[in-house]
């Protein structure tokens, strides 16, 4: 049978949470004492059993006959050694075989599907990553064999939606669920999930979505509480709908959807428990739209705003007042934003920990006159492509960020050698500095940073001779 570039990834139904990330994280690799710890609990939960197998090794793995085991990870499975499995138990149970990273990356065949569609009927979650050349009758027996799934991740190419709509209609209690299919999810798929009556976490990620399954969804979601979408045609009808019809919402992320606007986002400020906001290419956004979201969602922690670029310091005064919880803001290419801004944010928001202004052309136009510092916030910060940062700014920072932690002025091309000095002195708690390769900036003045302080991470693209000696000379 052939072999062909598919990644299978199952876990447990643990749902884990969608911000701000977008990468899971499966952690280190575990001890040795720590995995003896877990073989041999006896809290009556779950015994979990993790043994590492390379993908040439045909033998028989070692698991007990009675194991109760509710987590598989498949990684670097071929046919071979899906075979190989025959012996072990019947029930569902955990491979690993790249602790660290686990990056499903290489390839199976339809006979580790098949094994799973034999033995796989305790799985609680599953995720199927790619299957372009996957047989889809293996993946529509695998879809009515599983019927005890909480958690649902498919991304499968647009020729799958039967598949989605399979695993959808078979497993009702599934409470997470993401379908990414780039070009179209079928209308009939999103009716099937507005039926799914435990569903607390939605994905759906593609380029055609239209309103009137998203409209019945909202209608059935009361329970609903994180949503990600994305789609070119979904419009202020079903940004409104959810808006009144998901009241326990509390993450929404929306990419690439330009034809939601105020009318429909402005809904969303009737969702208190809302902690997580991401709009990103609504390009219509405006200040009395975020007054009306900071003045009905003060839980709000996390809020990016990309490529909005009609907003204004009135809305950002409206963040900090309405929502002191706020712990990252980030918006870029916004030509409106002042260290006014800055300033109330750092004010009115203590436990801001991240803060990012990528390319807002006006920060630092002041010289950050506004600051009023210094502030205690150990402040993770990105001025990136903000052409009109100077040294005199850049030393106002300073003084007003004392716990600064990192500080990212790649491609602000006013800053000289002179700026890198000041961090030595100030900025104690600096742990990271992004320079990029700024023509002003000499290696010398980098390397003397370095020297002054070991324990910073400097990232600095290094220049060849004569570039060097043009930033010592020119630039000082």
């Amino acid at each position: 049978m052939k072999n062909f570039l598919f990644s299978l990834l199952i876990f447990n139904c643990t749902i884990l949470p969608a911000f701000p990330s977008q990468t899971d994280n499966y952690g280190d690799e575990p001890r040795e004492s720590e995995h003896k710890s877990q073989v041999h609990s006896n809290r009556g939960e779950a015994q979990e059993y993790a043994w590492v197998l390379s993908t040439k090794d045909t033998r028989p793995l070692p698991f007990p006959g009675d194991s109760n085991v509710n987590q598989l990870i498949v990684n670097k499975l071929d046919g071979q050694t899906a075979l190989s499995l025959s012996s072990a138990s019947p029930r569902a149970f955990k491979l690993v075989l790249n602790r660290k990273h686990l990056r499903p990356k290489n390839n199976v065949t339809d006979e580790a599907i098949l094994y799973l569609v034999r033995n796989g009927r305790a799985l609680g979650s599953l995720a199927l990553f790619g299957g372009e050349k996957v047989s889809a009758d293996a993946l529509l027996l695998l879809a009515y064999r599983l019927k005890n799934l909480r958690g649902l991740t498919l991304r499968l190419d647009a020729g799958r939606n039967d598949v989605a709509l399979a695993f959808v209609q078979n497993n009702p209690h599934l409470n997470s669920l993401t379908i990414d299919s780039g070009p179209g999810i079928r209308d009939a798929t999103i009716y099937a999930v507005a039926k799914l009556a435990c569903l607390r976490k939605l994905k759906l990620a593609s380029a055609f979505i239209s309103d009137a399954p998203l409209i019945e969804l909202a209608g059935h979601s009361n329970i609903l509480e994180t949503l990600e979408l994305s789609s070119y045609i979904m419009t202020d009808a079903a940004m409104k709908a959810i808006g009144s019809g998901c009241p326990n919402l509390t993450q929404v992320m929306m990419w690439n959807t330009p034809n939601v606007g105020n009318e429909g986002i402005v809904e969303l400020a009737r969702c208190s428990k809302l902690a997580a906001l991401i709009f990103s290419h609504c390009q219509q956004l405006n200040d009395d739209t975020i007054t009306k979201l900071a003045g009905g969602c003060s839980n709000l922690q996390v809020i990016w705003l990309p490529c909005q670029t009609q907003i204004t310091n009135n809305a950002v005064i409206a963040l900090s007042k309405g929502c002191s919880n706020l712990h990252q803001f980030f918006v870029s290419s916004n030509d409106h934003l002042t260290s006014a801004a800055l300033a109330c944010l750092l004010s009115g928001c203590p436990r801001l920990g991240e803060l990012s202004l990528e390319g807002c052309s006006q920060i630092g136009k002041d010289t950050f006159s506004q600051l009023k510092g210094p502030y205690p916030h150990p402040l993770t910060l990105s001025v990136q492509d903000c052409n009109s940062i100077t040294d005199a700014g850049i030393r106002v920072l300073a003084q007003s960020l004392p716990q600064l932690r990192s500080l990212d002025m790649k491609y602000c091309h006013k800053i000289t050698g002179s700026s890198v000095k000041i961090f030595s002195a100030r900025c104690l708690e600096l742990s990271y500095l992004s320079l990029g390769n700024n023509a002003r900036i000499s290696n010398f003045a980098v390397a003397t940073l370095r020297n002054s302080r070991p324990k910073l991470y400097i990232d600095y693209k290094e220049k060849a001779f004569f570039g060097n000696i043009r930033s010592i000379f020119s630039f000082k």
